[in-house]
């Protein structure tokens, strides 16, 4: 006697159970669990594309930095060369010209 509950309740939960999928396979809630699930899956695969090209944009960016601190060094130095080539030219020419003045002039600054 007491197998018969314990079969009928099987039976029961299995009823229910079967009652249960059915319903879930027809309704709309199984379109919007797989609805759930793809827009979760797009959404991991974005936020992976978007770590990926983040990180190659760090890489880039750091390549660049690189490269334009060389590159102003370089400016720098032809720079440095070139106020140096400078001030020797204006001095050169200042030198020429108090080559050229006559000696009354010269006299006259001297004193």
């Amino acid at each position: 006697m007491p197998y018969r509950y314990l079969i009928g309740a099987v039976a029961g939960v299995g009823a229910v159970g079967v009652a249960g999928y059915t319903w879930y396979q027809m309704s709309a809630m199984k379109r919007l669990v797989d609805g759930a699930a793809a827009a979760k899956a797009r959404y991991n695969d974005t936020k992976a594309v978007v770590a990926e090209t983040h990180e190659a944009a760090k890489v880039k960016a750091a390549d660049v930095s690189t490269s334009v601190k060389e590159k102003s060094a370089g400016i720098k130095e032809r720079l440095g060369r070139y106020r140096a080539n400078a001030a020797q030219k204006a001095e050169n020419s200042t030198e020429e010209s108090e080559s050229n003045e006559g000696p009354e002039e010269q006299q006259r600054k001297a004193s």
